[in-house]
C-alpha cells in the first residue's frame, strides 16, 4: 500500500525545502540505531535526537521543535501514548507516527485519542514509513494495514472496541 504523494493538494513536496526534522523515541538500542542508520541516508530527512524514554522525548521535543516524531509505546518512565498526549498539547502541529509491535485495538484507540496520527506496526516496509512521515495528517489518521484488517474483522465478528472519544488517557 502506497500513498500518493504527488495528488495530495498539501502535500510537503510543495510545502517544505529542508529536510523533515525528525525525533525517534524507542528504548530498543538496536531498532533505534537502525532507523537513525536507515534515515540519514534519506535527504529529505534529518534525524535531530532520540530518546529512551517518554519523558526524554518530552524535552527533546521541547528542544528540537521537530517536524516528526517516530514513537514507540512501550519505554521506561512514560509510555508513548502518554507522551503523545503531553507533546500534543504542547505541539499540534507535529506529526507524531506511532511505531511499535502493539496490535491490541485498547492501545491503538488510545494512541489515537491522545494525538497520534499515524499508527504503523514494527515490519513495516521503511519505503511506506518514509511516506506516512512525510504525509500531512492533521485531520486525518494512517492506520497500518494489518491493523485496519484487524478492524474489519473484528467488526465483521460483532465485536465492539471503545470509540475515539471514550477512555481517555
Amino acid at each position: 500500500m502506497s500513498l500518493n504523494m504527488s495528488t495530495h493538494p498539501q502535500s510537503v513536496f510543495s510545502e517544505k525545502i529542508r529536510p523533515l526534522r525528525v525525533l525517534i523515541a524507542e528504548d530498543n538500542a538496536l531498532v533505534r540505531t537502525s532507523l537513525t542508520a536507515h534515515l540519514t541516508t534519506i535527504p529529505r530527512f534529518e534525524v535531530v535526537d532520540f530518546a529512551e524514554s517518554g519523558e526524554e522525548i518530552i524535552t527533546r521535543a521541547h528542544e528540537h521543535k521537530p517536524d516528526v516524531i517516530l514513537m514507540d509505546i512501550t519505554m521506561p518512565l512514560m509510555d508513548g501514548i502518554k507522551a503523545t498526549q503531553k507533546i500534543r498539547h504542547d505541539f499540534p502541529n507535529v506529526n507524531i507516527v506511532m511505531l511499535t509491535c502493539h496490535t491490541a485495538m485498547d492501545k491503538v484507540f488510545k494512541a489515537f485519542n491522545c494525538g497520534a496520527n499515524a499508527y504503523c506496526l514494527k515490519d513495516i516496509d521503511i519505503e511506506i514509513l518514509c511516506e506516512v512521515m512525510e504525509f500531512p495528517l492533521q485531520d486525518d489518521i494512517w492506520v497500518d494495514p494489518a491493523i485496519s484488517l484487524m478492524m474489519r474483522n473484528t467488526n465483521k465478528q460483532g465485536n465492539h472496541y471503545v470509540s475515539f472519544k471514550d477512555d481517555l488517557y
